[in-house]
């Protein structure tokens, strides 16, 4: 009878780590959760310890000792010799974190399923002192990772193996930036990946790691499989700033084993991690700060003393649109609104446990727009197809429209970068600065909410998980990966030209007769988005009907599906 296959092979390279390696090992064979796992450690003839602290592990864990043409090579034998469903790379001088592989499994066992997840980091010195948490981990745009930086922390990665057929080895001719270009290959072979807000790994940080010794030859490898990729005019790019000033502070940071830095080269070093810091302005790092300070530091300041004990809770989701009580309070005044308006425009409006509750609990949409939703979707719901919200921020309206629609047959489909707002077109002019930013520009990366919380929302009001689709990216990717076949209403809230005119050149393909679709801030914030809607009018109106509310309803426009 075959062995059960595991749910996960983790694949360890190494070479004279017998230092480090004990420690990786358990910290793969000691995770707590409901599957199976393989560990394959693959040895390049270690002429340290590293036999002896096998010995110790015999028959709990495959150990290939064999030469090998480099890192690379060795993780590629070892994904021909994995049989688990997903596949894990742990370098024999990093370690997992307790709960680690749990999180991973309970990712890929949700609907939709990724193809892979990855976390964030710690980072920790010889001794597995914690140093800092890394802050240069993102959620998933290939948008970004290729014009500015890895945000992928390899120890926190794992992929399913099919998805891994699709994407191919590692390339041999790589020492340092095989990793990133490994990467740079998920996103081209179309593969959906997530971030999970939660402390994976740890890497360790130490003089003799291939990015601190890498020096030039590094950055020239680099800069060779930068400009491999597609985009702007090489020179020009974002990422060869950013990997360029990363290499003057390593350089400098390296000088330190010699001897404290001069005055004017420790000024030159802060004011080059300042540069660094702004080019790279990392998305998530108020996110990563906070989980650190609740999550690991209470649990101690060494990878022993986090794994001695308990694993770290997950951190709790953190949902602040109103204080409880305070939103409590609102809702007899939301219920006699929203009674009034159904009373005057809306009869036909039926009623739903709940709405009044979730009605107090929105952000940036009134009460009066939202009724006004409510009713454009229930008409909608008359004719065949699923109801998509594409810009869905902290997910207030997504458990409005999730309350909406339990009971029935429709499913909710979920669209949000969770990354902030993208670049702004040309035709993006700044007409109401509601942060008071001063330009269009310096709103790119605004706006930026996290998936967990829309996901928490959902559960609160016990919303059938088999019944949404959450689907993170920029929708010029994502609607073109995942979408519902029909569509009978959508909600786009997406502030900018470009996104809101390709979300209607999507919908004008997929939204039959009787189909409604409300689109926010309609002459407001950017004049984008009028100029989007106006376009696509004058290109297809004889289809759609064009309606602008009265102005204390809000800032949006609904077009209906004629014909």
């Amino acid at each position: 009878m075959p062995a059960p296959v595991p749910d996960f092979t983790i694949l360890m390279p190494t070479r004279n780590h017998g230092r480090w390696i004990e420690q990786a090992v358990r910290s793969v064979l000691d995770q707590q959760f409901d599957g199976r796992c393989e560990l394959i450690v693959l040895d390049a003839r270690s002429e340290d310890s590293t036999a002896e602290v096998m010995a110790r592990y015999a028959g709990r864990l495959t150990w290939r000792r064999e030469a090998d043409a480099g890192q690379a090579d060795a993780i590629n034998k070892g994904r021909r010799l994995a049989r688990g469903r997903i596949i894990g790379w742990l370098n024999s001088d990093d370690v997992y974190l307790p709960g680690a592989l749990a999180a991973a499994l309970a990712a890929f066992n949700q609907q939709p399923a990724p193809d892979f997840v990855y976390g964030d980091a710690l980072e920790i010195d010889s001794g597995g002192n914690i140093l800092t948490p890394n802050l240069f981990t993102e959620d998933c745009v290939a948008e970004r990772f290729y014009t500015s930086h890895d945000y992928i922390c390899q120890p926190t990665l794992f992929v399913r193996r099919e998805a891994l057929d699709r994407v191919g080895p590692l390339r041999t001719n790589l020492r340092w930036f095989l990793d990133y270009q490994w990467f740079s290959r998920f996103f081209q072979a179309g593969l959906h990946g997530r971030r999970l807000p939660q402390f994976l790994a740890a890497n360790r940080d130490h003089p003799a790691t291939k990015t601190n010794a890498g020096g030039f030859s590094r950055w020239w490898e680099i800069m060779q499989v930068l400009a491999e990729n597609p985009g702007t005019f090489f020179p020009l790019r974002k990422c060869v700033r950013v990997y360029t000033l990363e290499l003057a502070i390593k350089w400098l940071n390296a000088t330190r084993t010699t001897g404290p830095l001069t005055r004017p080269r420790q000024a030159l070093l802060d004011t080059l991690n300042r540069w660094f810091m702004r080019l790279v302005s990392p998305r998530s790092f108020t996110d990563i700060v906070q989980r650190y300070e609740r999550d690991i530091l209470p649990c101690g300041r060494n990878i022993s003393a986090l794994w001695s004990g308990p694993p770290p809770p997950p951190a709790p989701v953190r949902i602040e649109p109103l204080a409880p009580d305070l939103a409590q309070k609102y809702v007899p005044l939301v219920a006699e609104l929203h009674a009034a308006l159904r009373t005057l425009l809306f009869p036909q409006l039926p009623d739903c446990a709940g709405r009044d509750a979730l009605l107090a609990q929105l952000l940036g949409t009134s009460v009066s727009e939202a009724t006004y939703v409510l009713a454009a979707m229930h008409e909608a719901l008359r004719g065949p197809g699923d109801v998509m919200e594409i810009g869905v921020a902290q997910g207030a309206t997504s458990a409005l429209l999730a309350n909406e629609l339990r009971g029935t047959d429709r499913a909710l489909w979920l669209y949000d970068s969770f990354a902030g707002l993208p670049a702004p077109s040309p035709e993006d002019e700044l007409k109401d600065d509601i942060f008071k930013l001063g330009t269009m520009a310096r709103y790119q990366g605004e706006m930026a909410c996290r998936q967990d919380e829309v996901e928490e929302r959902l559960r609160r009001i016990a919303m059938p998980a088999a019944q949404v689709h959450i689907v993170p990216g920029f929708i010029e990717q994502t609607l073109s990966r995942q979408a519902p076949a029909t569509v009978a209403f959508a909600y786009v809230d997406l502030d900018f030209y470009a996104p809101i005119k390709f979300a209607l050149e999507f919908l004008d393909a997929r939204m039959p007769p009787g189909g409604r679709v409300v689109v926010d801030d309609y002459d407001y914030f950017s004049t984008g988005a009028r100029k989007a809607v106006d376009e696509f009018v004058a290109r297809r109106g004889h289809q759609w009907r064009f309606t602008k509310p009265s102005g204390f309803a809000g800032h949006f426009c609904l077009l209906e599906r004629l014909r």
